[in-house]
């Protein structure tokens, strides 16, 4: 079993179906669900992929962003100080932008095996830490 912290971008490619994106990940994320795996995020997380819903006013989207963090996160893990401290190393040693420095702090932090993603630029600050997955490279995403 694994604990598999999902980016922002994941979420919304698997909610929002983006093609190609959704093929990808969805297929990624049965495979790791029927595996035991556990998935983790924080409310940054839910930050950002509920915002353009509620701007656009899709509620129906906003409703099954909400049904997936309650139901396929196993812990939506808190932006402690510890998770502020490590984000500014990350940011200050690799020029991440915050939020990408506060995602990985909190799946370094919390012990995560996997960072899922599709940003090319986390995989040398990750790298001493945990597996950067990039599910999106044959769709030519970065």
């Amino acid at each position: 079993m694994k604990k598999i912290y999902l980016d922002s971008c994941v979420i919304i490619y698997l909610i929002e179906g983006k093609v190609p994106f959704y093929t990808a990940v969805s297929q990624q994320f049965k495979q790791s669900v029927i595996q035991g795996d556990q998935f983790y995020t924080t409310d940054l997380a839910r930050l950002e992929c509920r915002t353009h819903p509620i701007k656009q006013q899709k509620l129906d989207i906003l409703s099954d962003f909400d049904d997936f963090f309650s139901e396929a996160i196993n812990n939506c893990f808190d932006l402690k100080r510890p998770v502020f401290d490590l984000a500014t190393h990350l940011r200050a040693n690799h020029s991440l932008k915050t939020p990408d420095a506060l995602h990985l702090a909190a799946a370094i932090h919390y012990g995560c095996h996997q960072f899922w993603t599709n940003d090319h630029r986390l995989q040398q600050a990750a790298s001493d830490h945990l597996q950067v997955i990039n599910l999106f490279v044959s769709q030519g995403a970065s």
